[in-house]
């Protein structure tokens, strides 16, 4: 297990460094509310992990999964109208799918049969899921409906293979949220602010 990861955030215009969630942590991956107000990530507690909001500054961090029986969360990601966070819980290769409210309230499992599950993303409108499994075929691409009362997964792709899936926006944005993916990890940034979160 490597506890070396932490999160900073930097200043575009001046490159300075702030850290924002320390290492020993173990941060998960992280995802932004759609108004920036608050941060969303799986990190290390002495009981496993658990999934947490916080300022984007790292403070007032809070565990909304205190009682949340797998010992595993992460791929955290929340819904376009920000009243749900869909994230990963399980073990490793072995995932489901859960939604919770930001409050920590309404816990959902939305998948019955566990698999090596990866990369949910909420489509723009926020009534699909769609994410990357493997359910003993090899990795193929999946949407289901966001609501527990949704359809089972539905197999978008018929040759196996392919991870991080993005849906394309309802239409192009002058400014917003951009991800840009590195050998190192990811960056987050919103195009009319100054900071950065680099993971």
């Amino acid at each position: 297990m490597n506890l070396d990861h932490a999160i900073e955030r930097i200043n575009v215009q001046t490159r300075a460094v702030e850290t924002v969630l320390p290492a020993r942590t173990d941060p998960t991956a992280f995802s932004w509310s759609p108004d920036g107000q608050s941060v969303a990530l799986g990190a290390l507690t002495d009981t496993g992990y658990e999934l947490f909001l916080m300022h984007p500054d790292g403070s007032d961090r809070t565990s909304i999964t205190p009682d949340f029986a797998p010992t595993h969360v992460r791929a955290p990601q929340w819904s376009p109208d920000g009243q749900w966070i869909a994230f990963l819980g399980g073990e490793p290769f072995d995932w489901h799918l859960y939604r919770i409210r930001p409050d920590g309230g309404d816990l959902q499992r939305l998948t019955e049969s566990p698999g090596d599950i990866r990369d949910p993303q909420y489509s723009p409108d926020g009534r699909w899921l769609l994410f990357a499994a493997d359910y003993g075929d090899g990795f193929h691409l999946y949407r289901m409906h966001a609501g527990p009362d949704g359809s089972s997964p539905q197999k978008l792709t018929t040759n196996a293979g392919g991870f991080s899936p993005q849906y394309a926006p309802l239409q192009p944005q002058a400014r917003g949220w951009f991800m840009a993916l590195m050998i190192v990890g990811a960056s987050a940034v919103f195009g009319s602010k100054k900071w950065a979160l680099p993971f």
